[in-house]
């Protein structure tokens, strides 16, 4: 299925093709967790589909927040937990 996302992070719209079944869109469509309409979705995909980013802005973006507050970031990354 043709999906056509805008980023979040850059306002750049992409459209790629995403394998998701029809009813599964459209149970995210209705509010669903994509993890658990698509679990079948690689994780690229399925961001794509959360967020609009893909590739390599995921990345960027995620260094961008952890410059911003790199103390938030480590402990959301589960650094420095017991």
């Amino acid at each position: 299925m043709m999906i056509t996302m805008v980023s979040a992070y850059s306002g750049i719209e992409r459209t790629l093709e995403i394998p998701i079944a029809p009813l599964d869109y459209e149970k995210w469509a209705e509010g669903a967790l994509i993890q658990r309409v698509a679990p079948y979705l690689t994780p690229a995909e399925r961001e794509f589909m959360k967020s609009g980013m893909y590739g390599d802005e995921f990345a960027q973006h995620r260094e961008e927040l952890a410059r911003e507050n790199p103390e938030a970031f480590r402990l959301s990354s589960g650094e420095g937990r017991i």
